[in-house]
């Protein structure tokens, strides 16, 4: 009896279609024995890219015997997943993106009910429900606490705007405590009258810089879990998910509002229970984060861990993963780094920059007795790559105790120490940090030498 040939393999087969929109091959042996074959996908929309690559976001073929409850499901998953997920997840974003957002959730929710408990005590405050209260005031009340916030928010852009890509995860955990801090305010405010105009003035200022905190460290997560160039999907997901959060979260205050409004007790054993979980939502959600690049200590602290291995060829320890560094990365204010990058020219450092600046992007002047380094930046200093590698260069001189010890003053770094930084930068990129960009904080001079 002659055989039909499918396949490449002798054996008869049938191509079907599962519950998704990925095709499997199902092949059948003489024994009659199925065997499943994974077709993967890279968009949820097609099975094949357009670069004609393969990924795994894939569905097993399901059996003839396949319920249309279970088809209805798969279904139903797609719909999901194409609504609140980027497309081609979980590839096309980092691994820590889903433990993140699933705290960031829960936190969106805590904050949402939060928010309509110190919204109903700022309108009781306003005089909404009292007819002797006056409109007149209540409107000059919104447009000061307006007014507070937008000078509030521009001051702290400028105080703070160049040290939040370096600091994401501190700033994002401490613009949160400002939101809980600015409807704990809210909440106050009604209970004295006489202060209520200043209470709500400051929680406006706080809720401000909650949004200026988090509208920038929010760029710099989404440029993190973004890993195919899809920072808009990625951030339009995320807005997706939020806005269902909050859906679901209005129902749940429209629900215990009308509770709360007459129980002062229940409305502050609520918002405590709230806000507990917020915070650890929020602290959980932050310490997930594991970041490929480098701010100052995550910087500092993979050198360290590395040099402090003896071995000529610097290898790199297990406990320099990146999860490792990250971990350890604290989330509150911690000492300044002995490292600047991109600083005005000091007058102790002019000849040794002189000397060293020719034919050269970076010049690393070491102030031994200070314990400083300072990572001097020319015009051809264009790469982050560039500006990394003087930046370890400084702090493998820092670490060197018998360079520290020779002499005091200030010296440029050493011949060893710019080597020993190339062994190192490569290593670095073995072990999956992104040594292409950076999040170090540059002063922003840069140098060059006048004819």
């Amino acid at each position: 009896m002659s055989k039909r040939r499918t396949c490449g393999d002798g054996r008869d087969g049938d191509r079907k279609m599962t519950d998704g929109n990925t095709d499997a091959v199902t092949a059948t042996n003489n024994n009659n024995n199925e065997r499943k074959v994974i077709v993967k996908e890279f968009f949820h929309q097609s099975p094949i890219s357009s670069s004609g690559k393969l990924h795994s976001s894939s569905y097993q073929h399901e059996s003839q015997s396949s319920t249309s409850l279970k088809k209805a499901y798969g279904v139903c998953v797609e719909v999901f997943k194409s609504l609140f997920l980027p497309s081609g997840y979980p590839h096309s974003v980092s691994d820590d993106y889903i433990s993140y957002q699933v705290w960031d959730t829960l936190q969106a929710f805590s904050s949402s009910i939060m928010g309509t408990l110190a919204t109903h005590a700022v309108l009781k405050g306003t005089g909404v429900g009292d007819a002797t209260a006056s409109v007149t005031a209540a409107t000059l009340t919104h447009l000061l606490r307006n007014f507070t916030g937008m000078v509030g928010g521009i001051w702290f852009a400028w105080f703070s705007g160049s040290s939040m890509d370096g600091k994401a995860k501190q700033w994002r955990l401490v613009a949160d405590v400002l939101n809980d801090l600015a409807m704990l305010v809210e909440l106050i405010s009604p209970l004295f009258p006489s202060v209520f105009f200043i209470t709500v003035c400051f929680a406006s200022l706080f809720r401000t810089i909650v949004g200026v905190a988090g509208g920038a460290t929010r760029a710099t997560l989404v440029r993190h879990q973004a890993k195919m160039n899809n920072m808009a999907d990625v951030s339009a997901k995320d807005n997706s998910q939020e806005t269902l959060v909050n859906l679901v979260a209005l129902f749940v205050s429209a629900s215990i509002t009308p509770y709360a409004a007459q129980s002062l007790m229940l409305t502050w054993t609520l918002f405590l229970i709230l806000m507990g979980s917020h915070l650890c939502c929020n602290y959980k959600a932050v310490r997930s984060l594991i970041m490929a690049t480098f701010n100052s200590y995550r910087l500092q602290e993979a050198v360290k861990r590395t040099l402090s291995v003896s071995s000529p060829s610097l290898s790199v320890p297990s406990c320099l993963q990146l999860k490792k560094v990250n971990t350890s990365e604290p989330l509150f204010p911690a000492k300044q780094s002995p490292v600047l990058i991109g600083p005005r020219l000091r007058p102790c450092d002019e000849t040794i920059v002189l000397e060293n600046m020719e034919g050269k992007c970076v010049v690393v002047v070491v102030d031994r007795t200070r314990r400083q380094a300072r990572v001097y930046l020319t015009a051809k200093a264009l790469s982050a790559y560039d500006v990394l590698l003087g930046a370890i260069v400084a702090h493998i001189s820092l670490l060197d105790e018998p360079f520290l010890k020779q002499n005091k003053g200030c010296v440029a770094a050493t011949t060893s120490h710019w080597e020993k930084a190339r062994t190192l930068i490569n290593k670095f990129e073995e072990q999956g940090w992104d040594v292409n960009q950076h999040q170090l904080f540059n002063e922003g001079y840069s140098l060059m030498i006048s004819e």
